[in-house]
């Protein structure tokens, strides 16, 4: 959709994460549809804005289908499986 278009030309750009609103649009398409956002992440360019997509949709589809977005990790490059678990959550620290 439009929010793809849009991230993948800030993509190729090589336009800088800290920008408000290209961090905003791939967290609101992640949110609508995790599994498309990680497939439509990992075709980006390398840099920063396909790091935050990929971590974005991790974050999202975890919440939504924890077991797919799992597959989906395992499924992937060994740099992306580094990239996407930065999006898991956090296990508590141990007490």
């Amino acid at each position: 959709g439009l929010q793809a278009a849009i991230l993948t030309e800030a993509a190729k750009r090589n336009l800088e994460i800290g920008d408000y609103h290209y961090v905003r649009l791939s967290y609101h398409y992640a949110e609508k549809d995790p599994q498309a956002a990680g497939a439509w992440s990992v075709a980006l360019p390398e840099g920063e804005v396909r790091e935050y997509a990929i971590r974005a949709a991790v974050t999202k589809w975890h919440e939504q289908d924890a077991p797919a977005a799992m597959r989906w990790i395992e499924s992937l490059p060994e740099s992306d499986r580094q990239i996407a678990a930065k999006g898991l959550p956090q296990a508590p620290p141990a007490q």
